[in-house]
């Protein structure tokens, strides 16, 4: 906890105690960035107590290490029809949001005298809500192909004041609601459909009228130009000064006819979605088989229910009688099946250690199998109940950890690459279980996040990442999906080891709290947008300003970092020097391993499937090595001996260790003034010179 988070922490305690150290100095409102910081610090805080508590008081001490701690499931409560539902979209098959989830299950169910609060938990896990989606049977199959329903990953961390950080996991999910069972969620939704059926009517009849009235008034001031063209430039002048104020009248007496006109028009075709229209039949007289003839928009769209289509503005087209009879079939065929709604939900994972993430997420993979296709389990346990089944599961898995050797198993080199590797099993008979998975265990942050930072990014913005990271600057990443954030934040954090980040960071961050990248203490947080949406961000003011006071952006989608204008900083970190023609090489060798059908590199779903092939391993740990090696330099001999710290300090009467930076900078000084007349020698110029012949003898040999 630095200082300046310490002092923060104290005046905010103050304010909202209601006290101030001086009592006739008047209490003032705490600023929005302080308001946010402390919000974030005090959920964090009271998640990583939580899961501190139940490690150390709930168990014996040999039940230490449990794979988590606590367990939640967050969704919606189909029977409150009294939550405020928002849309993610304008379009027909958009998604509805309820902003505060509910906790539908937790384990275990109580935790000294506190449960899940869903507001505090969906914070993190539910960024925007838990959605909710209404749509008819026949799209569903669609909707599944475009990723509508694909699985979220989300990698948590929850730091308190003392610098303790409690780890977990998310999965979130969609699953089909029975709309038989859940008439008033159903009734709810098709209400709030028909809402936005109307409104999307309205703003696309006001956009046609806007672009009419624009293009009659272009076309009304160019006649008038063309008309003042033909008269002497003094005669114009008198007839312009006569004649605007009559034109102008009559324009606006015009304009405002056909606005009465064409609002009437928009209102009857309103009227018309929100209540039943039959379909326009074939007429009686015509052929089916009859050549294509022109039609009209009312005889092209038909409406059967008031939730289905809006009618288009002006929509005509070639069809024939016999594919306007096929629409129709579909159209009848879609319409008499029952509209099917699919809600997300967020299964929750907190504890355990860093290093067991992918082992939790393999399992709580099995249990979301178990709880969406309901599978029976082999316990004599009363049908249907899923609580029990899902808690015994719990109970099962909380006790499953690698054994001391197991975790002690390293990666061969890369000589004996191919060599047979132990492996961990998994079995659960009473709930179909069995499982392998080979060691050592996949690391989350240190393998995938790693590949996909070298994915995304090139390795000098990444030197660079790391250098703003140990000066404790801010910084914000930004991606298309939580898991590649998550992932890649996670990574960073981990390898700037030996150092620890001693400020607060957020794997994620909701876009409704962007306000608090102004936080007055470095922070690292993630953030999940497109890049219509980062284009926005990175324009607010609030963003503008903290990027002026140390904030850098890195941007995923883009492969980009926008560096902070603090003074001074950028020429720091660009021109100190960096391994990064050695991480060019291993960049390019993932992508060979990429490109030769290693999706584990770029699919979430398939690294937690069958992890990373050998050789990407390999490379990854070469990779970590030489950042490793890379930011232990920083530390000169403090990192090269457990007892090198002594020479740079000294104890203070009470008995604590007092660093002198004097004493570590001063040395390095001198180092670089001789180094500085060593580069002037001819001694090194030769040196120099001898390193371009032997390079050039290398490239001909291997052109040869």
């Amino acid at each position: 906890q630095t200082k300046s988070e310490s002092g923060l922490l104290s005046i905010v305690g103050d304010l909202e105690s209601g006290q101030t150290r001086h009592s006739s100095l008047p209490l003032f409102a705490v600023p929005r960035e302080i308001e946010l910081f402390m919000r974030m610090k005090k959920l964090s805080k009271r998640f990583s107590s939580r899961a501190s508590f139940s490690t150390c008081n709930l168990m014996k001490p040999s039940q230490l290490r449990l794979l988590y701690d606590q367990f939640a499931i967050l969704s919606i409560d189909p029977t409150d029809t009294s939550s405020q539902w928002s849309d993610k979209g304008g379009r027909f098959l958009d998604a509805f949001a309820l902003k505060t989830a509910q906790c539908i299950d937790s384990y275990p169910i109580q935790l000294a005298g506190e449960s899940f609060v869903p507001e505090e938990l969906s914070t993190f896990c539910c960024l925007d809500g838990v959605t909710a989606r209404l749509m008819p049977q026949a799209a569903v199959a669609g909707a599944m192909a475009l990723g509508w329903f694909a699985d979220e990953h989300k990698l948590l961390a929850f730091t308190d004041g003392n610098g303790v950080t409690a780890f977990g996991i998310a999965i979130t999910v969609y699953e089909e609601v029975s709309a038989d069972d859940n008439e008033q969620l159903l009734e709810c939704l098709q209400n709030r459909q028909r809402k936005r059926a109307a409104a999307s009517l309205i703003i696309r009849w006001w956009r046609s009228y806007a672009k009419q009235i624009e293009r009659t008034s272009a076309e009304a001031t160019k006649q008038d130009k063309k008309s003042m063209s033909q008269t002497s430039p003094k005669l114009s002048h008198r007839v312009k000064n006569l004649v605007s104020s009559p034109l102008q009248q009559r324009r606006k007496g015009r304009d405002g006819l056909v606005l009465h006109r064409s609002f009437q028009g928009g209102m009857k075709k309103i009227k018309k979605t929100m209540t039943r229209v039959s379909f326009a039949g074939t007429p009686s007289h015509q052929n089916v088989n009859s050549a294509p003839r022109r039609m009209t928009s009312h005889e092209m769209i038909s409406i059967d229910e008031p939730t289905s289509v809006i009618i288009a503005e002006s929509i005509t087209s070639s069809v024939s009688d016999i594919t306007r009879l096929r629409a129709k079939e579909s159209f009848d065929s879609m319409v008499a099946e029952r509209d099917v709604i699919f809600v997300q939900r967020c299964y929750v994972m907190i504890g355990g250690d860093q290093s067991q993430q992918f082992l939790q997420l393999r399992l709580l993979k099995h249990l979301i199998e178990m709880d969406i296709h309901k599978s029976d389990s082999k316990l004599e346990l009363p049908p249907n109940d899923e609580t029990t089944i899902r808690h015994k599961y719990l109970q099962g898995i909380s006790r499953i950890d690698l054994s001391k050797k197991q975790s002690r198993v390293r990666l061969p080199s890369e000589i004996a690459i191919r060599q047979q590797m132990p492996t961990f099993k998994i079995e659960l008979p009473s709930f179909d279980l069995v499982d392998t998975i080979p060691l050592p265990l996949p690391h989350v942050a240190d393998d995938w996040g790693v590949a996909q930072l070298f994915r995304f990014l090139k390795p000098e913005y990444i030197c660079s990442i790391l250098k703003l990271l140990l000066v404790e600057r801010s910084l914000l990443v930004v991606g298309h999906s939580s898991e590649v954030v998550t992932s890649c934040i996670c990574a960073l954090l981990q390898l700037i080891k030996p150092f620890q980040w001693a400020s607060n960071w957020l794997p994620l961050l909701p876009l409704d709290m962007i306000d608090f990248v102004s936080s007055p203490v470095p922070f690292v947080a993630g953030m999940v947008c497109n890049n219509a949406k980062f284009a926005e961000i990175i324009r607010m003011n609030e963003v503008k300003d903290a990027m002026k006071e140390g904030l850098s952006v890195v941007n995923l989608n883009q492969g980009k970092l926008i560096m902070t204008k603090e003074k001074g900083i950028k020429t720091i970190v660009e021109q100190s020097p960096a391994p990064i023609q050695q991480l060019s090489s291993f960049k390019d060798r993932l992508e060979v391993l990429r490109d030769s059908g290693d999706s584990s590199l770029a699919s979430f779903s398939t690294f937690l499937k069958n992890g990373l092939s050998r050789e990407a391993l390999v490379t990854l740990d070469a990779i970590r090595n030489g950042i490793k090696a890379y930011v232990k330099g920083f530390a000169g001999d403090i990192a090269l001996s457990n007892d090198g710290w002594r020479q740079y300090g000294k104890y203070n009467e009470n008995e604590q260790f007092d660093f002198y930076p004097s004493l570590f900078i001063n040395p390095i000084g001198e180092q670089l003034k001789l180094q500085e007349m060593l580069c002037h020698s001819q001694l090194f110029v030769e040196y120099v010179n001898r390193k371009e012949r032997d390079s050039k003898e290398t490239a001909e040999l291997s052109k040869s």
